[in-house]
């Protein structure tokens, strides 16, 4: 990964034993930076995927 990039990515979890439920909050890229995932050297070009931008996720495990 290039050392330049600072996507601040972040998880957070909530676990309430009584219910048996866990609650997990995730944000990746969150300072929205825009880079380069890879790239592929070809003969005479180069061709290169852009990486994901911000992105948030809510995530419920419930255990009955």
């Amino acid at each position: 990964t290039d050392p330049h990039v600072h996507r601040g990515d972040r998880v957070v979890s909530y676990l309430w034993e009584e219910q048996n439920l866990r609650v997990t909050f995730q944000g990746q890229n969150l300072t929205d930076e825009y880079y380069t995932a890879g790239a592929l050297l070809l003969d005479w070009t180069m061709m290169a995927s852009i990486a994901a931008p911000r992105n948030f996720g809510v995530r419920v495990d419930w255990t009955f």
